[in-house]
């Protein structure tokens, strides 16, 4: 077990692992050291993961197109007028077509469709403030995986302990890197 932690800790441990070590050391461990995982089976009804993944994924798609690009108020509209087939297509990845046209599923989808809307009238606004002060906000990077090093001191010997992640978008708004 001892091997097996150093070995996942020289791998790559993700936020999601080190927040489930934090909260419970015993899911850490049938997850991240031996291997045991809820199905990834979304059964019948969305959850919050899915939720939560559905609109993710439609926001990536919506700026995919946009990397390196200037985001300009144009762009927003038109993010705005795809939202509600981004959202759909990111659940039907997941789900049958039937099973999301009723009851919670329903409500859910439009949900989430409200959330990558929301995102999008705020960041329309901060593109408003961005043009009256005169900079630009320039998309940068989407899904960039990170990682960094630390060197941690285990019974007297010298390990490294990798943290892993994605940046799920980094922009530059005039000279300073936001991710």
């Amino acid at each position: 077990v001892y091997q097996k932690i150093l070995d996942k800790a020289a791998e790559g441990l993700s936020p999601t692992a080190l927040n489930s070590f934090r909260k419970c050391s015993l899911q850490f461990y049938l997850s991240e050291i031996a291997g045991i995982r809820e199905p990834e089976d979304p059964g019948d009804t969305i959850d919050a993961r899915m939720l939560g993944t559905a609109v993710h994924h439609a926001l990536f798609k919506l700026y995919a197109p946009l990397k390196g690009k200037i985001l300009h108020l144009s762009d927003i509209d038109a993010m705005k007028k795809s939202a509600v087939t981004a959202v759909r297509t990111a659940f039907e990845e997941k789900f049958k077509k039937p099973a999301l046209n009723y009851g919670k599923n329903l409500l859910l989808v439009h949900v989430a469709t409200r959330m990558v809307q929301n995102f999008l009238e705020s960041e329309q606004i901060r593109l408003l403030s961005c043009q009256s002060s005169g900079t630009a906000i320039r998309i940068e990077a989407l899904e960039q995986p990170v990682w960094r090093g630390l060197p941690l001191k285990v019974n007297g010997r010298e390990h490294e302990v990798r943290i892993k992640g994605f940046i799920d978008r980094a922009d530059r708004e005039g000279v300073e890197l936001r991710m």
